[in-house]
């Protein structure tokens, strides 16, 4: 969605607008869905010979073929002054925010780190004796209001900042340079 609005004012020619998109993205999972055998020299001494005589050291195969629902929210806004100052010279002023979040899985099946949002005090411990395979029932663990990033707030969302400056010289070359810089 989006909307712009031109205004003319004396000198200046004034341009406002703002945009807002939402992008999805279907992702199947890759994986062996027909299964796989894996032979190894585990038998004969030879993974080949394992192979021939039908000896598998392994199988393989993907229960669910599954799919992941990415989504992300954009938003957008800008204003323009094409600054008319005399004949010979006009100033092309304007300001353009992009704010571009992290695409998220909309059922909350996968998870992004996000350095702000850690709080040690609710890490996970882990089940006495289970040498780091088992988290403790009694551990603190996340919370449902650190989960996705579909409901954050644009302060956590802040995209990279810049600016850019375009030079026209139509007396010289007709062909407009762009010079980018970033902060």
């Amino acid at each position: 969605m989006r909307d712009d609005v031109s205004w003319v004012k004396g000198r200046h020619q004034l341009r406002f607008g703002a945009s807002w998109a939402f992008y999805k993205k279907i992702q199947d999972l890759y994986a062996e869905t027909q299964g796989q055998f894996m032979f190894f020299d585990a038998y004969t001494g030879n993974d080949f010979g394992d192979f021939l005589l039908g000896y598998a050291g392994g199988y393989s195969e993907l229960a669910v073929q599954d799919r992941g629902f990415w989504n992300n929210v954009s938003w957008a806004a800008y204003g323009q002054d094409n600054w008319r100052v005399n004949k010979r010279l006009t100033l092309n002023l304007g300001l353009r925010w992009d704010g571009i979040p992290h695409t998220y899985e909309a059922n909350n099946r996968m998870g992004n780190f996000y350095r702000n949002l850690y709080d040690p005090s609710k890490a996970a411990v882990f089940a006495p004796g289970s040498n780091g395979s088992a988290i403790d029932p009694g551990s603190p663990g996340p919370t449902r209001d650190t989960e996705g990033i579909g409901g954050q707030s644009l302060v956590d969302a802040w995209p990279s900042r810049g600016f850019c400056l375009r030079s026209d010289r139509p007396w010289k070359d007709r062909r407009s340079r762009r010079i980018r810089c970033h902060v």
